[in-house]
């Protein structure tokens, strides 16, 4: 009888061991995380012999709303670019983004006053430059109202051509007084131009949206 007991008792301590063994001996699952695969862009528009690109009512927004945003971004950088609270450093900064939004650093802004009827130009690099030097003590500058009002239409050099509108608010401060004032509609044209990058070895065409030259349309004291 004890002999049966200890043997029933061998028989279940060796099952439960068997049983703790397989449990506890399978490898660890490991957690895998997956990004699922990008969808094809289909924003990119084709070129045609036609006067304005085809576009799609998405690829039209995407490319629209892109040119919106850097012409955001470029009254954002002015006014750090502007600002007499800010230091060198993030001026300098500043002034090497805004010109990345350019299409070139030879486009031209043009600059106005409510004292002369007299128009300036300069590039751009020039203007960020002149803009940060400004005598003023305080310096408020804003851009709003900013919309696009044309289609972009194929120039002779193969790029695209749009417009955006703008006022520009200008207020110079003197010892905590107003020196001067303005308000300025501005166009600002802006540039859809492709580029060749290299996708898996092949060669693709890719379109992205640039600011180019900036010109005055009226400048009326605020």
């Amino acid at each position: 009888m004890i002999r049966h007991t200890y043997l029933r008792y061998i028989l279940v301590v060796t099952l439960l061991l068997t049983a703790f063994n397989f449990l506890y001996a399978q490898p660890t699952p490991k957690v895998v995380y997956t990004a699922k695969e990008p969808q094809q862009d289909n924003r990119q528009p084709e070129p045609n012999d036609n006067a304005y690109i085809t576009f799609t009512e998405e690829q039209r927004q995407y490319f629209t709303d892109k040119a919106m945003q850097k012409s955001h971004d470029l009254g954002r950088y002015l006014r750090l670019i502007s600002s007499k609270h800010e230091i060198e450093e993030d001026k300098l900064y500043a002034i090497r983004e805004a010109l990345q939004l350019f299409v070139s650093d030879s486009s031209r802004v043009e600059v106005s006053s409510v004292n002369n009827d007299l128009k300036q130009q300069f590039t751009i690099r020039e203007y960020l430059e002149r803009l940060r030097l400004l005598s003023y003590d305080k310096v408020e500058l804003v851009w709003i109202k900013a919309q696009m009002v044309s289609r972009f239409r194929k120039g002779e050099d193969g790029r695209y051509y749009g417009i955006i509108t703008a006022q520009q608010l200008f207020r110079g401060f003197l010892e905590d007084e107003v020196a001067y004032q303005d308000v300025t509609e501005k166009n600002i044209e802006v540039v859809l131009d492709r580029y060749l990058v290299f996708d898996e070895g092949k060669k693709k065409h890719r379109w992205d949206v640039f600011l180019s030259d900036i010109s005055v349309q009226q400048t009326r004291i605020k």
